[in-house]
């Protein structure tokens, strides 16, 4: 997964990745991706430290649309 995470997002996704190794729960937590294809897609994730510390538990969820609409909202309000 790490060869797929968005070169400006490495050193802040490997920071909260370290607190979920000490036992920080990460809660929404957003960085970009790259595909196969080239697209960059943001995704937003859940994910706790199993209780034996050697498993994560993650939930992702595609959130690319929803940051795009906040990105064009931006852009009109810098307009007005």
């Amino acid at each position: 997964i790490q060869s797929f995470i968005h070169p400006d997002d490495t050193l802040i996704t490997k920071t909260e990745r370290d607190k979920l190794k000490d036992g920080q729960r990460l809660l929404n937590f957003e960085n970009r991706y790259i595909t196969k294809t080239g697209k960059i897609i943001w995704l937003s994730w859940t994910s706790i430290l199993a209780s034996d510390k050697n498993h994560i538990y993650a939930i992702a969820k595609n959130v690319t649309t929803k940051k795009k609409l906040e990105e064009e909202k931006n852009i009109l309000l810098n307009e007005i």
